[in-house]
């Protein structure tokens, strides 16, 4: 799994892109393969399919539809061979349950991100969507990025986090993601936002002012003074849902990145922050820039 090599830069040398080979997972590959070459990885493109979509009998007694099927996904891995080029990389292709395939060979092959695609919506049919992405970003033992569907398609060239914007709740689960914002800021000479969001008070039941200065000191403690030389930290508060603060702040502040760290599923409603499953898959499904999500 991903480790802190020195400074603040982590270890991203397994990376798995998961497809349906879908346009909106295909959008995906690019960022892929920038972190794969800035961090001197390997891509492992995944296409993984239900069972339901090939027999168990021989190809010779495949029907027209599932021969049809074979030959449009040979050319798609003809593709994805070309655009992956000479960087280190292999496909696979897997017969299962997305979930259960992809947490296998997170394990088998050591995987420290896995970045996927999204339409954000849900369907048996497509594989990249949200209650799937969602399944995966909060069980992965390893990060995931997701590219929404309000992301546009991007060429290698034009992949740049110049800007990444870093939301916490100052729980532990969530500041889990603070490593990856500043190893990320790091390799790209990025400038890193730290954000609050808060649930708007009732009037006159808070002092704004000085809850705020309060929450930005706390933000400012949470980078290493040596960090704070180079990815120029800048700390925000902000009122109101936290999804929807998280997504308008992004698009305001022309934000490259966003990074959360988020809870492992559970279904006691006691512990899950406001950074986990109904947040994170709304600022995943709404946000105009690719989501790093982080389980703590």
């Amino acid at each position: 799994m991903a480790t802190v090599e020195k400074g603040n830069r982590i270890a991203l040398r397994s990376i798995v892109f998961a497809t349906d080979f879908s346009p909106f997972s295909e959008a995906a590959l690019p960022y892929a393969i920038v972190i794969a070459r800035q961090y001197g990885g390997r891509v492992l493109a995944t296409h993984i399919a239900p069972p339901s979509v090939y027999s168990e009998a021989p190809p010779e007694r495949w029907s027209t539809t599932q021969r049809g099927d074979a030959e449009r996904d040979h050319r798609r891995i003809d593709r994805l061979e070309s655009e992956l080029g000479t960087l280190p990389h292999q496909i696979l292709m897997r017969v299962g349950d997305v979930w259960e395939v992809l947490r296998n060979l997170i394990r088998e092959e050591d995987v420290d991100l896995v970045v996927l695609g999204t339409h954000g919506r849900t369907g048996l049919k497509k594989l990249m969507m949200g209650s799937v992405a969602e399944e995966i970003f909060r069980q992965a033992q390893c990060p995931v990025m997701t590219i929404g569907p309000h992301i546009e398609h991007r060429d290698t060239a034009e992949i740049k986090f110049r800007n990444i914007l870093f939301a916490t709740d100052f729980s532990q689960a969530s500041v889990a993601g603070l490593r990856y914002a500043l190893s990320l800021a790091e390799e790209n000479q990025a400038t890193i936002s730290l954000l609050h969001c808060i649930e708007t008070p009732s009037v006159g039941s808070v002092d704004l002012d000085s809850n705020a200065s309060f929450v930005l000191k706390e933000l400012e403690q949470l980078v290493p003074s040596e960090a704070a030389f180079w990815c120029k930290p800048k700390c925000f508060v902000e009122y109101g849902d936290h999804a929807e603060a998280i997504v308008e702040f992004a698009k305001e502040h022309d934000v490259d990145l966003i990074v959360m760290g988020v809870r492992a599923a559970s279904g006691d409603p006691e512990i899950q922050s406001h950074l986990a499953k109904g947040t994170a898959h709304r600022v995943v499904a709404h946000a105009s820039c690719p989501v790093l999500t982080v389980r703590g």
